[in-house]
C-alpha cells in the first residue's frame, strides 16, 4: 500500500440478567476540573511512575445468620446498585454530560517526554487532522456539549502516541510505525485519543476518555449511513474495535450494555468481507520486493496491511469470546470461523523501518512461503503448540487456543446444566460422555503453559480463569449471591452445598485462587478489563464456597468442640502447589485458604486467611484491586470498573 492512500479491504467473498448489575453510572461532571487542564499530563505521568502498594486488611471477624436471612441481605447488595441499565425517557449519548470544559495543556513534564521519546512512534499529528478532530465533535455532539476550547495538535500528538502505545502492550494491532505515512480518518483519531485517556485513573482524565468514546461511536454510525463502503475500510474497522474495547468494560452500565450490543456490527462485517477465512490472504515477503527502496516499502506497507487485518481479526475473537465468558451468553463468532493465519512474530511487527523489517527477516527467518497455520489448526490438535512455526506470533496462537478452548468450555458447561435436569436413570451415557470432554479440555488446558516461553501474567490469569470455569455453575453461584433476588438465591443452596462437598469443587476453587496470585504478578495499571471480571469472579467462587463451609463448620463445631492441635494442616489456595495441596485436592484434607498482606513496622507480613472465614476473601480481592492500581494522592480514584467492583465486593463481604 502507498503512503497516503486509504486501506480498503477486499469486497464480498439475552445476556441472563443480573452479572453486571453491580455498575454504578457515577456522575461523569466535575465542574471544578477541566478536562485537558494544565494538570492533566502531569497526573498523566505521575499515575504511570508510581509503583504498586498493598492497603491494610479488614476487619476479619465473622458471624452466622440463617439462610434465609442471609439469601436477603445477599440480594439486598445488589438492589443496592440497581439491575442493569434501564433506559429512561430523554437519555441519549450526550444527556449525562452538560459540556466539554476542553483547554489546552500547556505543560507536558519532562518525564512523560521522554516516555514518548521512549515508544519511538515516528511522525507528528498536522494541525490539520487536529482541525479535523475539533469539527468531528463539534458536528457529532452539536448543541448538546459546549466545548469552550480544545487541545492544541502537540498536546492531541500525545494522548494518540498513549492510545498506540497502550495496544503495543497486549497483542499490537494497530503498527506503530506506519500510522503517520497514511490518511487517517479523524474518527480513528479521536478513538486513539480516548484510548490514551481511559489508560489513567484520574476522574478528571477518565471522563474525558469516556466522552469521547461516545463520539467515536456516534460518528462512526453516522459514517455509515453516509456512505456504506467504510464497511471495509480498515480503518473504520479499528476505530470500531477502539470504542467497543474502552465501552464493554468501562464500568458504565449504559454504555457497557451498548458496547456489547453493537458487538455484532463489528463481527458481521468481518464475516462478510472473509476476514476470518485464509483465502482473503496473500503471501507477501521482502523477496517481491525489488532492489530500489521505494518498492521494498511499497511492499512493507502492503505486508503491514495485511497484518494489521490479522492481528485485529485475533483481538475481535479474543474480545468476543472474554465478554461472553464474563456475561455467561454464548460467543458471537465461532472458533471454527477462525481459518486465517496467525499474525506475523512480534519483532518483524514492530520492526521500525522497511529496511530493518527486510534484514530482521533474512538474517531470523529466512522463510520464502509463509505458513498459513491458524487457529482452527491448533484447536483440531492442541499438541501442535509445540511446532507454531516460528515467524509467528507465539503469544497471540497461545492466547487465542486458550479463548478458542474458552468457548469449548462454556459449550460443555451448557451440556451439563441440560444433563443435572435429566433423569438419573436416562441419558447415562450423555452424562459419561461430558465427564470424558470435561477431564479432556482440563488436561489440554493443564498442558498449555508448558510450551515455552513461559506465559505472560495476563495469559496466565486467562488460563486459570477457564480452568475454573470449567468446573462450576457460573449461573448457580450468581444467583446465590443475590443478583435475581431472595428467592432465587436461596433456591440455588442446595445445589451448591452439594457441589461443594466435590472434588469438582476442590479444583474449582484451586484455580479461583491461582487465579488471584497471576493477578497480583501483573504490572501495575493493567487489571482494567476481563481480567478485572475475571478476579471478581474467583473472589465470588471463593466467597461462596467459604459461606457455605462456615455454616457446616458452625455446625460440627457445635456437635464436637475442637482444640487448635485437632485442626486440619493450613492449605494456601493462591500458593503454589505442594503435598498438601495435593492431599486437599485429592481427599478434601485441609483447611483452605488465601494470604494476605498486612503492613507493619518490618514490613508488609502475609496473613493467613481461612475460606470458613468469608469475609477476609473479599478482603483479600480487593487488596489485589487496590495493590494494581495505587492512589497514592487523596484526589486519585480508582477506575469506574475497578471502584465499582471494591464497593461491591466490600458489600458482600460486610455481611454478616
Amino acid at each position: 500500500m502507498l503512503p497516503n492512500e486509504e486501506m480498503e479491504l477486499p469486497q464480498e467473498t439475552q445476556q441472563p440478567r443480573g452479572v453486571f448489575d453491580f455498575m454504578l453510572d457515577t456522575d461523569f461532571i466535575f465542574p471544578e476540573n477541566d478536562l485537558f487542564d494544565t494538570n492533566f499530563m502531569p497526573d498523566l505521568n505521575r499515575i504511570l511512575d508510581t509503583g504498586p502498594s498493598i492497603c491494610g486488611s479488614e476487619d476479619l471477624r465473622n458471624h452466622q445468620l440463617g439462610d434465609h436471612e442471609s439469601a436477603s441481605r445477599r440480594a439486598a447488595a445488589f438492589r443496592k446498585s440497581f439491575w442493569l441499565w434501564v433506559p429512561e425517557k430523554n437519555q441519549h449519548a450526550f444527556s449525562e454530560e452538560r459540556g466539554i470544559p476542553l483547554r489546552d495543556g500547556d505543560t507536558i513534564s519532562p518525564n512523560h517526554r521522554n516516555r514518548l521519546q521512549s515508544l519511538q512512534i515516528p511522525g507528528k499529528l498536522p494541525m490539520h487532522s487536529r482541525d479535523d478532530i475539533f469539527k468531528l465533535v463539534v458536528q457529532t455532539a452539536g448543541s448538546r456539549l459546549a466545548v469552550s476550547s480544545f487541545p492544541s495538535a502537540e498536546y492531541l500528538d500525545t494522548l494518540i502516541k498513549v492510545g498506540i502505545g497502550k495496544r503495543t502492550e497486549t497483542d499490537a494491532w494497530i503498527h506503530p510505525y506506519t500510522f503517520y505515512d497514511q490518511k487517517l480518518r479523524p474518527e480513528l483519531l479521536i478513538g486513539l485519543v480516548a484510548a490514551g485517556c481511559v489508560c489513567c485513573g484520574l476522574a478528571s482524565i477518565n471522563k474525558t476518555g469516556i466522552v469521547l468514546q461516545e463520539i467515536t461511536r456516534v460518528s462512526l454510525a453516522q459514517l455509515v449511513e453516509d456512505d456504506n463502503s467504510v464497511l471495509r475500510d480498515l480503518q473504520w474497522l479499528q476505530a470500531s474495535m477502539l470504542w467497543l474495547d474502552i465501552g464493554i468494560f468501562c464500568g458504565y452500565r449504559r454504555k457497557m450494555q451498548i458496547a456489547e450490543s453493537y458487538l455484532q456490527p463489528l463481527c458481521t462485517a468481518f464475516r462478510r468481507a472473509a476476514a476470518f477465512d485464509r483465502s482473503t490472504y496473500s503471501t507477501v515477503t521482502p523477496y517481491m520486493a525489488s532492489d530500489d527502496e521505494p518498492s521494498l516499502n511499497n511492499i512493507w506497507h502492503e505486508w503491514v496491511r495485511q497484518e494489521s487485518l490479522k492481528r485485529l481479526a485475533y483481538h475481535l475473537f479474543g474480545h468476543d469470546v472474554e465478554a461472553s465468558m464474563a456475561m455467561n451468553r454464548p460467543a458471537l463468532t465461532s472458533y471454527t470461523e477462525l481459518t486465517l493465519p496467525f499474525p506475523a512474530a512480534r519483532d518483524l511487527w514492530l520492526a521500525p523501518t522497511a529496511t530493518a523489517w527486510r534484514d530482521l527477516w533474512n538474517t531470523k527467518y529466512r522463510v520464502v512461503e509463509v505458513s498459513e497455520f491458524s487457529l482452527r489448526d491448533l484447536l483440531s490438535d492442541p499438541s501442535l503448540m509445540a511446532h507454531v512455526p516460528m515467524e509467528m506470533d507465539f503469544n497471540i496462537a497461545r492466547t487465542a487456543l486458550l479463548q478458542g478452548m474458552a468457548n469449548q468450555v462454556w459449550e460443555t458447561r451448557q451440556q451439563m446444566v441440560l444433563s443435572q435436569g435429566s433423569k438419573p436413570d436416562t441419558r447415562a451415557m450423555a452424562r459419561l460422555w461430558l465427564q470424558s470432554r470435561q477431564d479432556d479440555l482440563y488436561t489440554t488446558l493443564k498442558s498449555i503453559p508448558e510450551n515455552p516461553p513461559a506465559p505472560p501474567p495476563v495469559t496466565t490469569l486467562l488460563n486459570e480463569f477457564v480452568m475454573m470455569y470449567l468446573h462450576f455453575d457460573f449461573d448457580a453461584i450468581q444467583r446465590f449471591v443475590g443478583t435475581l433476588g431472595e428467592l432465587d438465591a436461596r433456591r440455588a443452596y442446595p445445589g451448591l452445598r452439594d457441589w461443594s462437598h466435590t472434588k469438582e469443587a476442590r479444583t474449582g476453587i484451586w484455580h479461583a485462587g491461582q487465579t488471584l496470585r497471576a493477578a497480583r504478578t501483573v504490572k501495575s495499571y493493567q487489571l482494567r478489563g476481563f481480567d478485572a471480571m475475571a478476579i471478581y469472579h474467583a473472589a465470588l467462587v471463593l466467597w461462596v464456597y467459604g459461606l457455605l463451609q462456615c455454616g457446616e463448620l458452625k455446625q460440627l463445631e457445635a456437635k464436637t468442640p475442637m482444640n487448635e492441635t485437632d485442626l486440619p494442616p493450613c492449605v494456601s489456595l493462591d500458593g503454589p502447589e505442594d503435598m498438601a495441596m495435593k492431599a486437599f485436592l485429592g481427599h478434601g484434607i485441609g483447611r483452605p485458604g488465601l494470604t494476605m498482606t498486612q503492613g507493619g513496622p518490618d514490613g508488609d507480613t502475609p496473613i493467613f486467611c481461612e475460606l470458613s472465614k468469608p469475609r477476609s476473601v473479599m478482603a483479600v480481592a480487593r487488596q489485589v484491586f487496590e495493590g494494581n492500581c495505587p492512589c497514592p494522592f487523596p484526589e486519585d480514584r480508582l477506575p469506574p470498573m475497578l471502584q465499582n467492583l471494591c464497593e461491591l465486593i466490600e458489600d458482600l463481604g460486610n455481611l454478616p
